[in-house]
């Protein structure tokens, strides 16, 4: 019996990359459209070092920037793609209070 419930899992991008014979129909318009993202993704980060190197596109419509500092973008894959930042930013707000109070008893106090 197949799980009816939307939504992906670990691995499951594995399949836009390679054939995958195990999916029980073609894919639709909307899924094939997903599978040229993500392959476009993948494979412009292993040529370039950068997922989206030529900005915007008419498929890619975001430029996915670079983590850097304080600054962790990521990409909400979606309908529509998305550029968002702090993902879970409420667990980030209460580990950043949490170590701002208890610095003293933090061992090590390297940064991420």
């Amino acid at each position: 019996m197949m799980n009816t419930t939307d939504g992906s899992l670990h691995g499951d991008d594995m399949g836009y990359l390679w054939n995958a014979d195990i999916l029980p129909e073609e894919p639709n318009a909307a899924d094939q459209k997903m599978i040229d993202i993500i392959t476009k993704l993948y494979t412009d980060f292993a040529k370039y070092g950068n997922p989206t190197p030529s900005g915007p596109t008419d498929l890619i419509p975001v430029k996915w920037e670079p983590a850097v500092g304080e600054q962790r973008p990521y990409l909400l894959i979606d309908e529509p793609l998305s550029l968002e930042h702090r993902l879970f930013n409420e667990r980030m707000v209460f580990w950043d209070v949490y170590y701002k109070l208890h610095a003293d008893k933090v061992k090590g106090r390297g940064t991420l």
